[in-house]
């Protein structure tokens, strides 16, 4: 599907480690890269700091069980000069053994995923540094590149990850693409959807504490519905206690809107009156989660609302739409004959000084190329007169008809 038209846009990188070596990049100037390509950094660096934090919890926990261990075999060893009671120690010996194996395994699986994350974070920053002040080779690889990039990210968006991993295996992007994030998000946006909340549990638990500090009320929500599922199948009683393990800790101003109509209905039966419980009681409900989802999703990795992709062509559409732009096949304007309907709900461009193109060549008309009109009154650019004349006649592409050249008139604009 991919193969034979595609330029090369492949290219290796060498890594040099530690990253903490690495000379510091300063950016010289500021374009379209620097506007389009946040994304592409914040994501690893926010992959790496999530695996940092977790590390820290994993580590923590062994460190907690160890540290006890060895304290319970200190205990258990006898004064000085006694005989040391290896039958009472051994077993706790054997165990303390087994938990430092455990926490050396943790310990390198986790350096491991963190030195990939920070190869993945580098290898963008080079990337992107050299797309930004590379030599005229390296720009010209960005370029080609750039497009698969943006059509590779809206295809993830949208959920065909499938089309999406081959045009990157094709056109060698596979290091450039947030897969994994979209990936992630698709499972638990599928989840949703089938009534489990099992999954979306399991992602809240890995990026609680960024959720923490964006102020989200995203965890709430799922345990609200958690707990609301359990009262709609008639486990009142099991609902009240998921409620005092997992909302117990809210703030007094948090019990309010949904957890109120939560304790209601856990209280009364999900049959309560009132258009504030229908609601929480409804499918409905399970689409606002997918939405909110979306949302804590893109906060967390800074990932913007729209593609980068939709951006760009909506950006495009806009520069050549104008107030007198409407639907009709025959123009040559690009937005009335093709595009009216993506046109619809965009700003207009904003143009101080009017530009006219030759409709043959789609050059420039200016004083290096002066417009002249056939007597049917059509006009053209100098050169592609010179283009369309064949001895004393001139074609006319449009209406298809011959002039003879001394009929053709000099245009001047006022």
């Amino acid at each position: 599907m991919f193969q034979s038209h595609l330029p090369d846009t492949t290219r290796s990188y060498s890594l040099r480690f530690p990253v903490m070596n690495a000379v510091p990049q300063t950016i010289k100037s500021y374009n379209e890269v620097t506007a389009l390509e946040f994304g592409l950094l914040k994501v690893p660096y926010e992959l790496l700091n999530r695996k940092f934090r977790t590390t820290l919890k994993r580590l923590g926990k062994s460190n907690f069980v160890i540290s006890g261990l060895c304290s319970d075999i200190l205990k258990s060893l006898p004064p000085v000069n006694h005989k040391i009671p290896l039958e009472t120690i051994a077993e706790k010996l054997r165990l303390l053994i087994v938990k430092l194996h455990e926490f050396n395994i943790v310990f390198s699986d986790a350096v491991n995923g963190e030195i990939e994350c920070a190869k993945a974070l580098q290898n963008r920053t080079e990337y992107l540094h050299k797309a930004i002040d590379g030599s005229e080779q390296d720009l010209d690889f960005y370029g080609r590149q750039r497009v698969y990039r943006l059509i590779i990210d809206h295809l993830l968006r949208l959920g065909y990850f499938e089309t999406a991993q081959k045009l990157a295996e094709q056109v060698g992007t596979e290091s450039l693409t947030n897969h994994e994030v979209f990936e992630v998000a698709r499972q638990v946006e599928e989840s949703l959807r089938n009534k489990d909340l099992n999954l979306c549990l399991l992602w809240i638990a890995d990026n609680r504490s960024k959720l923490h500090r964006l102020n989200s009320n995203f965890e709430t929500e799922v345990h609200v519905q958690y707990a609301m599922e359990l009262a709609k199948a008639g486990q009142r009683k099991e609902a009240l206690e998921y409620c005092k393990k997992n909302l117990s800790g809210l703030a007094g101003n948090q019990w309010a809107g949904n957890v109120l109509a939560l304790m209601t209905i856990i209280g009364a039966g999900h049959d309560f009156p009132g258009e504030t419980y229908k609601k929480l009681v409804s499918d409905d409900r399970w689409n606002d989660l997918i939405e909110m989802f979306r949302i804590e999703n893109a906060k967390i990795f800074s990932i913007s609302e729209q593609s980068a992709f939709s951006i760009c062509l909506q950006l495009g559409i806009a520069a050549h739409k104008t107030p007198h732009c409407k639907e009709d096949s025959t123009s040559r304007c690009i937005i009335c004959r093709e595009l009216f309907d993506f046109a619809l709900g965009l700003p207009y461009s904003h143009i101080s000084i009017s530009r006219l193109i030759c409709p043959y060549k789609g050059e420039v008309i200016n004083d290096s190329n002066v417009p002249l009109m056939l007597p049917n009154g059509q006009i053209y650019g100098e050169n592609a007169i010179h283009e369309l004349s064949k001895g004393d006649e001139v074609y006319d592409p449009k209406s298809k008809e011959y002039f003879n050249l001394r009929d053709v008139k000099r245009v001047f604009i006022l």
